[in-house]
This record gives C-alpha cells, sequence and structure tokens, in this order.
C-alpha cells in the first residue's frame, strides 16, 4: 500500500538482529542448536522482510537481503519484486541453501511463473 513507511538499513538490521536475540535466548533456554530448531520444531524462525523496493530501488532490496542472510535470518522475504528476472537476480546473490519468500512480483495481472523448479 502506498501509506507503508519504510525505515532505514540501520534500523532494518537492528530489529533483525533483535529478533534474532531473542531467538538464542529461546534456543538456549531450551538447549537447542539452530539445526534443532529448523527441524524438530516448535523452534523459532526469524523471516527478515524488506518493503524497500519500491522506495529504495531493487539494490537496496539485495543489500538488505544479502544483511539478513548474514545475521543469520531463516527467511529472507522481498516484497514487491518488480519482476521474475529481479527474482532471479536476488537469488543469484544469496547462498542457495537460503529460504526465499517474495510476494508481488510485479509481471503483468494474469501472469503465474512457476520458481525454483516447483510444478
Amino acid at each position: 500500500g502506498d501509506k507503508i513507511r519504510i525505515i532505514d538499513r540501520e534500523a532494518a538490521t537492528q530489529r533483525v538482529n533483535a529478533a534474532i536475540g531473542a531467538r538464542n535466548l529461546y534456543d538456549a533456554k531450551w538447549s537447542r542448536s539452530k539445526s534443532e530448531s529448523l527441524t524438530n520444531g516448535p523452534g523459532v524462525w526469524i523471516v527478515a522482510r524488506t518493503d524497500c523496493r519500491l522506495a529504495f530501488g531493487f539494490q537496496e532490496t539485495i543489500e538488505r537481503c544479502l544483511r539478513f542472510e548474514n545475521m543469520g535470518a531463516d527467511v529472507v522475504y522481498a516484497e514487491n519484486l518488480q519482476s521474475f528476472d529481479e527474482y532471479q537476480k536476488l537469488r543469484s546473490k544469496l547462498d542457495p541453501k537460503t529460504i526465499t519468500m517474495v510476494a508481488q512480483v510485479q509481471e503483468g495481472k494474469d501472469s503465474v511463473k512457476k520458481i525454483d523448479g516447483e510444478n
């Protein structure tokens, strides 16, 4: 929507860092490693989302997603990419093991694309 306020990269990374810290405290309380949290539930997954594409551009989206990945987010979520090509470029910058989510890839109102080999 047009009423979304986008925070700067530093504030965004501070929020993700706080979430990761809380997850780590939870895991420490239950003596769980990150891999146990992800495979043996009901662990906490950190989904680091950015909506900055329209306000700050595609390059800023990439920079934020890379930073979120490097910080330890379990899922990187890029909102409002403008094409399937942008999605592919973003994926090429991230570790292949990083889970991604996308929403509102703008390819045309009747266009649906299969992503990452899905049928």
